[in-house]
């Protein structure tokens, strides 16, 4: 199963992720009421690439390495602009 390695992002301005190579994120869910992440560009572009839309995704906290609780997703929509 293919995992991706995000981080929770607090108050970063988009301008800010975009420039340093993240791409922001919310995670929606049962339990999950909009959990804003930031992910690395390259990062999801590979698994963007080999999933699509219809694949289901790992998500993996970095800050919760250690912990090891993985988030079952899928990539609901992409924005580009």
């Amino acid at each position: 199963m293919l995992s991706l390695i995000v981080e929770s992002r607090q108050k970063d301005s988009l301008k800010f992720l975009r420039k340093n190579n993240y791409l922001p994120g919310v995670v929606y869910g049962k339990e999950i009421k909009g959990l804003p992440i930031k992910v690395g560009y390259q990062d999801f572009e590979k698994i963007y690439k080999k999933a699509g839309e219809s694949t289901i995704i790992n998500l993996k906290s970095k800050e919760q390495r250690a912990k090891s609780k993985e988030i079952p997703v899928l990539i609901r929509e992409v924005q580009e602009d």
